[in-house]
């Protein structure tokens, strides 16, 4: 054991800057990737170059005095009086509507009616704000349930006045720390987990969590806008279309669109939801439901003689020829719905004769 240790010590001597640049770099990816480690080092950085705060020999009284004598002290305040969007206590210098008195130990305030220990602040803000009107609803969202109003936004002022996303929908929410894109990612780490998948859903690609997202409450699940499927067809027009064929596929007529698609991105075409690394995507998504064991759902083994997805003689592309692309259950049956038996999409002569087209005997087509 001495001798391993010794060796590594001989180790990272010979090569310090090797070892300094590698510990660079992992620290650098904890910091940027991880919300906890980005946090706690803004923090730390935040009391390193912070100002020092000359406090006077006698503290004002918030409630006996004018707003304006804290700005004596408190000179980064000023700067925030100039922002785009000032909070409407703050713009009046009302400073002891939300702050107590100075601490004659700390010098500091503390909050009005914020529980210390929680940093509940839902009475200090519900005092002006109504938000019973979403406490009520099925979904919540965390910080907002545990009244962290300020995690999102800054108590005083901000330049995010009204934050309109890539799609054209504009955020109600004012007083925002940050474009609600980057708020929405300090804690959901989307991109780690589909920043580099190749099939990106526009909304998502763009930023634009508010397009499909509420940030406070939802009777939708997900704290959606709108109850799947109305909320995919507002852009996607084919889904309404699509809803008035006469055979539809049971999780696209239930509107489980998430069940096929995923909502963010995929390393597949359509979003489609198949098993990570399929070389068959259009066949192993469909058979995560279609197979012969599960009684509930109708089989698809009487026709899997045909070749699909990859051939298992010679592993190459099964090709359709009408499209070019790998051959899969949605080359025969569309994967919403159709006006013909068991969402074939042409009726069952033309199916097979429409690439088929040389057939023994009289049933041959006239091309």
């Amino acid at each position: 054991m001495l001798r391993i240790l010794a060796a590594a010590v001989r180790l990272i001597a010979n090569n310090k800057l090797l070892f300094a640049g590698l510990g660079f770099f992992l620290g650098s990816v904890l910091v940027v990737s991880l919300p906890v480690t980005r946090d706690l080092w803004f923090q730390i950085w935040s009391q390193i170059t912070r100002t020092p705060v000359a406090v006077p020999q006698a503290l004002p009284d918030l409630q006996a005095v004018d707003g304006s004598a804290c700005l004596t002290c408190h000179t980064d305040s000023q700067k925030k009086l100039a922002m785009a969007t000032v909070h409407k206590p703050f713009a009046d210098l009302q400073c002891a509507t939300c702050h107590t008195g100075h601490d004659p130990q700390t010098f500091q305030t503390r909050l009005v009616n914020v529980d210390p220990a929680t940093g509940d602040q839902s009475r200090l803000c519900g005092s002006c704000h109504d938000v019973q009107q979403y406490l009520g609803m099925s979904n919540i969202h965390v910080p907002f349930k545990n009244a962290w109003c300020t995690a999102c936004h800054d108590p005083h002022a901000s330049d995010v006045e009204s934050a309109t996303n890539a799609m054209g929908v504009t955020s109600t929410n004012s007083l925002l720390k940050v474009h609600p894109s980057q708020i929405c990612l300090n804690c959901h780490n989307m991109n780690l987990r589909y920043g580099l998948k190749k099939v990106q859903h526009p909304p998502f690609q763009m930023k634009a969590c508010l397009g499909c997202h509420v940030p406070h409450a939802s009777n939708n699940p997900k704290n959606t806008r709108l109850p799947l499927p109305y909320l995919c067809m507002n852009c996607h027009a084919i889904v309404a279309r699509d809803m008035s064929l006469a055979v539809l596929h049971p999780p696209f007529s239930q509107a489980w669109c998430t069940m096929c698609h995923n909502p963010h991105a995929t390393d597949y075409p359509r979003m489609a939801k198949a098993p990570e690394g399929s070389p068959q995507p259009f066949v192993d998504l469909c058979l995560q439901c279609h197979q012969a064991q599960m009684a509930r759902l109708p089989a698809i083994n009487l026709h899997v003689s045909h070749p699909m997805g990859k051939s298992q003689r010679t592993g190459q592309d099964v090709v359709a020829p009408l499209t070019g692309n790998q051959l899969a259950c949605i080359s025969c049956h569309h994967p919403h719905g159709s006006n013909n038996p068991r969402m074939w999409r042409r009726d069952k002569d033309f199916l097979c004769l429409g690439c088929h087209r040389q057939l023994k005997g009289r049933f041959n087509m006239p091309w």
